[in-house]
């Protein structure tokens, strides 16, 4: 079985930054991203190295580009990524992990 199979869920991902005001700017939004959604509590560092609770772990396919300022819709709420994992094995990045929150 691939790793493509397993991505059963869809997920919208809105990619925000910040304007030299420093309000929020919406970019763009990525609609319908195939993904595995796994609701599960883990305590994780963050961007800033401070331990945060995430309420649930995102999987993507290694081509899916996300940052920390994007945001996730998912079942009709918004999550903020609180940290984002490559793993790779010896030859090429084999997905992306998101925690949420």
């Amino acid at each position: 079985m691939s790793f493509d199979a397993l991505l059963i869920d869809r997920c919208d991902i809105v990619r925000r930054s910040h304007d030299r005001w420093g309000a929020v700017v919406v970019e763009a939004v990525d609609l319908d991203v195939r993904c595995r959604w796994v609701y599960k509590s883990k305590l994780v560092r963050d961007f800033h190295g401070e331990e945060v609770m995430s309420y649930a772990q995102v999987f993507f396919a290694p081509t899916v580009a996300l940052g920390p300022n994007d945001q996730l819709r998912y079942e009709g709420r918004e999550w903020s990524p609180v940290r984002i994992h490559r793993p790779a094995d010896s030859s090429r990045r084999h997905h992306v992990e998101v925690y949420v929150a």
